[in-house]
């Protein structure tokens, strides 16, 4: 083993020896403590997908509460920009870069459920398309919507995810200033789920000596994701276990879109600088049948570049219903 290699595993096993103190000894961080002035906070989303099947009347439905030192009181205004991603070759590519979409004010809010300050937002795909200047016929599989939000107050500050902590942003405190509508083929919460083995397809890549989810096969439970229609997750892997450095088992979610699975960010609870990752990344869409959930496959990547500096591994996995 190489001088690098050495000293960038001497600090994944201080970290994995780190993660083992009391929890119960470490501070328990606040909003007043994360000293952000105010942030957008999800209450419920009630449809999180564009139907496919139902393109006139699908919308994109949610309800979200704003947080701030008086329980919203301050909020001025609730913005929300728009970005269409076509990633469906069949019919050309029309993309339409971020634009202003909504704007609410003071007259629009109601109470959330909290007792908080906030608002029920319904997003119908033939609204935001006539916005977008598209036809609901240039929308396909896999093209996404990508809404950014923004929050100014009475004072004229404006809060973002970008001048948000990953804190804020993250399910800690159930940041809402972005969020993602797919254009997609519905699940119901009984299929792709349940018992299936999870391997490698290949040969299983490797990272400082350790597999991205440490030795394969194993079984995992395959579950439904609660209020998401696409959306499954299973736990249990290691990341890199192969090294018994004592990091605990990760969970995978992944979304699965009528023809295509894509992965979302996992961590796998060990870092260099920042968490080690493994999600979607620059490798392209797994692929499954709408039809049969006996089989899909994920195609993943373990992307340390700005991290351990040992660049993207790419590889794919197969679940194989029992």
């Amino acid at each position: 083993m190489n001088k690098y290699l050495k000293i960038v595993v001497f600090a994944l096993v201080g970290f994995a020896m780190s993660s083992c103190a009391d929890e119960d000894l470490s501070p328990i961080i606040t909003f007043d403590q994360a000293g952000k002035g105010a942030y957008v906070k999800e209450v419920e989303t009630t449809n999180d997908i564009y139907d496919l099947n139902e393109p006139t009347t699908t919308a994109y439905s949610y309800s979200v509460e704003f947080i701030d030192l008086e329980n919203g009181a301050l909020v001025n205004n609730y913005s929300i920009n728009v970005e269409y991603e076509d990633n469906n070759p069949d019919n050309g590519d029309n993309s339409v870069p971020v634009t202003q979409y909504l704007s609410f004010g003071k007259g629009d809010f109601g109470t959330s459920v909290n007792g908080k300050v906030g608002i029920t937002v319904s997003i119908p795909l033939a609204d935001v398309t006539n916005a977008l200047g598209l036809n609901l016929d240039d929308v396909k599989a896999l093209d996404v919507f990508r809404f950014t939000s923004s929050i100014t107050l009475d004072d004229g500050q404006v809060f973002t995810a970008a001048n948000s902590s990953s804190a804020i942003n993250g399910s800690a405190f159930g940041g809402k200033f972005n969020f993602n509508a797919f254009v997609t083929c519905p699940l119901t919460d009984d299929r792709f789920v349940g018992t299936y083995t999870l391997d490698y397809v290949g040969t299983a890549p490797t990272l400082f000596g350790g597999k991205p989810y440490g030795d394969l096969p194993m079984t995992v439970e395959v579950a439904a994701v609660s209020g998401s229609q696409t959306r499954r997750t299973f736990s249990g892997m290691t990341l890199l276990g192969d090294l018994g450095i004592g990091n605990g088992p990760m969970t995978q979610t992944f979304d699965l879109l009528c023809t295509a699975t894509l992965g979302l960010d996992a961590d796998g609870g060990l870092r260099c600088v920042d968490n080690i990752f493994i999600s979607q990344g620059s490798s392209p869409v797994g692929a499954f049948n709408f039809d049969d959930d006996t089989e899909f496959t994920l195609n993943l990547e373990l992307d340390v570049t700005n991290d351990c500096g040992a660049g993207a591994v790419p590889f794919t996995v197969k679940l194989t219903k029992q």
